[in-house]
C-alpha cells in the first residue's frame, strides 16, 4: 500500500465527521456561531479521540501517522486555520512528550508543512461549516416570519477591502469590451492587494492574500503582470486546472480558508456559473451568486469577477451592459467598467459605474505597459454620463466633431459671435438650413442631451455654455454664450432668462 493510501485507511479508521454535539448547541454566546478557536477548545475537551491524541496517547504508534491524524482533527475543530492547527500542536502534551529525535523533526518547517498540507487535503468539511449547515436547517424548519423594529436589528457598516470600489463580503463586477486590460487592471489590484501599497492616494484596508481562478490566461503571464505591478508573489495564489470549477465549489472555499484570502478573483464571469446554469435566466444566477457571497462573507473576503460586454448593450444604461441576465448586475455592490480614453486610445480609464454601499469612487487612468504591468496615470473627470456619451458615439460610429447638435451650436456662435437667445422654433429653422434634419426628438430630448456630458464637452472643447430656459415674456428657447463672456452677461443681465 502506497502512502496515500495509507494515509486514507487511517482517515477512515479513525476520523468519524459526525460530531453529535457542536458548540453552539450546549454553550451560551452571543453569538450563533462561536469563532474558530472556541470550536477548536470545544472538540479537544469534548472529541473523545481528539482528546486522547491531544494529552499524548498515539494509538498508531508511528510518529508521522498519529500526527497527521492530530492535524485532521485540529483542522476540522480549528475551520481549516493553519495557524491554530500548528498552536494546538505545539501546545499539546502530544508535542510536549515527545522524544528529542521527533521533537527536533517537528520543529523543520518542512516536516509540519507537508503534514498540515495532507491533512487538510483529506478533510471535506469542518466543524463549524456542519454546525452552521445544522443551524440553517433547524431553522428552517422551525421559524416563522417575525415582526422586528428597526431599532431592534444591530447596524453593520460596510467592510471595505478598497473604499468605495471592493467591499468585503460583496461583489464587484469588472466589465469592459475584448481587450480593454480587465485582467491587466486586476492583476494590479491583486499586487496592491498583496503588499499593502496604496492606489494612488487610495488606501488599502487590509491588505493580505489573493485567489485567483482564471481560464483566459496562462499563470506564467499572471505571475508576469503582478510582478510587473511589484506584487508580492508569496501572497498571489492561483488554483491550477480552473477549468470546471464553479463558483460555488467545494474547493473554492476550501482554499480560501486555507490561505486566508482577502481577495478572490474569477475570469471571466461564464466559466465559473456552471455549465447547467443559463446566463440569461435570474432565477438560475442568482442562488449561484448568493451563494458565492455568502462563502465571502463567512470568510470575510472581497468577490471581484471579470466579464464581458454584451452585444448589444450599447443603448443600456452602464450598470446593465454586462453578459446575461440583469439580475448579474443587480446582484453585485459595485461594479467598475473599463473604457479607451477617447482622446489617448493608449490610456484607460476605470469608471466607477456602480456602488450600493457608499459614493461612488472616482474614475482611475491608467495605461498597460510591459508584461501586462499597469502604470496609473491619476485620476480622471470621466463620468457615468461621459461613458454612456462615448459608448453611443462608439455604436453610431460619429465622433464628437461630428454630433449634429455640436455642427450647429458651432454654427450658430459663428453666425452671432456674441451669442443669444434662440427660441425652439428658431432652433429648428436653423437645424433644418445646417443640417437638413432636426438632431433631437423633441424639447425634453434637447434638454436631456444637454443635461448629459455634451453640455461639458461644449464648454471644454468649444468655450461654450448652452443653457435651455424661457424669457420673462413667456417665449422657451436656449441661450450660447462663450465662456469668457458667461459671468458678464450673468452680472448685466440676470432675470433675461429662466431654466425650465
Amino acid at each position: 500500500m502506497d502512502k496515500s493510501h495509507q494515509l486514507q485507511a487511517v482517515y477512515d479508521a479513525f476520523f468519524n465527521l459526525s460530531p453529535t454535539t457542536l458548540p453552539w448547541q450546549t454553550t451560551p454566546h452571543n453569538s450563533e456561531f462561536p469563532d474558530s478557536s472556541e470550536y477548536l477548545d470545544f472538540g479537544i475537551v469534548n472529541d473523545e479521540k481528539f482528546n486522547n491524541l491531544y494529552n499524548g496517547n498515539r494509538p498508531y504508534g508511528n510518529e508521522s501517522t498519529d500526527d497527521y491524524v492530530f492535524m485532521i482533527k485540529a483542522g476540522y475543530w480549528g475551520d481549516r486555520s493553519i495557524v491554530l492547527m500548528k498552536k494546538a500542536f505545539f501546545k499539546s502534551p502530544h508535542y510536549a512528550t515527545k522524544d528529542p529525535a521527533h521533537k527536533k523533526k517537528c520543529e523543520r518547517e518542512d516536516y509540519i508543512e507537508r503534514t498540515i498540507k495532507n491533512a487538510l487535503s483529506a478533510l471535506t468539511s469542518t466543524a463549524r461549516e456542519e454546525g452552521k449547515r445544522c443551524h440553517s436547517n433547524l431553522k428552517r424548519q422551525n421559524s416563522t416570519p417575525a415582526l422586528l423594529k428597526a431599532s431592534d436589528v444591530p447596524y453593520e457598516p460596510p467592510r471595505f477591502l478598497i473604499k468605495p470600489y471592493f467591499q468585503r463580503g460583496k461583489g464587484t463586477l469588472i466589465q469592459a469590451d475584448n481587450g480593454t486590460g480587465k485582467t491587466a487592471f486586476m492583476c494590479a489590484i491583486a499586487a496592491h492587494i498583496s503588499t499593502g501599497r496604496a492606489i494612488l492616494d487610495i488606501h488599502i484596508e487590509t491588505p493580505g492574500n489573493v485567489l485567483i481562478l482564471s481560464v483566459e490566461d496562462d499563470l506564467p503571464v499572471l505571475r508576469g503582470r503582478i510582478e510587473e505591478n511589484g506584487g508580492d508573489l508569496e501572497k498571489c495564489y492561483f488554483l491550477s486546472n480552473a477549468a470546471g470549477l464553479t463558483f460555488n465549489s467545494q474547493e473554492v472555499e476550501k482554499t480560501v480558508k486555507q490561505i486566508e484570502a482577502k481577495l478572490v478573483i474569477f475570469d471571466p464571469f461564464q466559466a465559473f456559473i456552471g455549465e447547467n446554469v443559463k446566463m440569461d435566466k435570474s432565477n438560475e444566477t442568482r442562488p449561484k451568486l448568493a451563494k458565492l457571497f455568502e462563502m465571502a462573507d463567512r470568510n470575510d473576503c472581497a468577490i471581484a469577477i471579470i466579464a464581458h460586454i454584451g452585444k448589444g448593450s450599447m443603448s443600456t444604461s452602464p450598470v446593465n451592459r454586462s453578459l446575461g441576465s440583469v439580475d448579474i448586475p443587480a446582484a453585485m455592490r459595485s461594479i467598475i467598467q473599463l473604457t479607451r480614453n477617447p482622446d489617448d486610445e493608449s490610456e484607460l480609464i476605470a469608471v466607477h459605474v456602480k456602488c450600493s454601499n457608499a459614493p461612488k469612487g472616482r474614475s482611475i487612468a491608467f495605461a498597460v505597459v510591459d508584461r501586462g504591468g499597469v502604470q496609473w496615470h491619476g485620476f480622471s473627470d470621466m463620468t457615468v454620463e461621459d461613458l454612456s456619451t462615448i459608448v453611443k458615439r462608439k455604436e453610431k460610429g460619429i465622433p464628437y466633431e461630428d454630433e449634429p447638435l455640436v455642427r450647429v451650436f458651432k454654427q450658430l456662435i459663428a453666425d452671432r459671435p456674441g451669442g443669444g437667445f434662440w427660441s425652439y422654433g428658431d432652433l429648428a429653422n436653423s437645424c433644418m438650413k445646417i443640417l437638413g434634419f432636426p438632431p433631437y426628438s423633441s424639447h425634453y430630448d434637447l434638454k436631456t442631451k444637454l443635461e448629459g456630458s455634451l453640455s461639458r464637452e461644449l464648454q471644454e472643447r468649444e468655450g461654450l455654455i448652452v443653457t435651455c430656459g424661457h424669457r420673462h415674456s413667456g417665449q422657451r428657447g436656449i441661450r450660447i454664450e462663450r465662456y469668457k463672456d458667461s459671468i458678464e452677461y450673468r452680472i448685466k443681465s440676470p432675470f433675461d432668462m429662466e431654466d425650465t
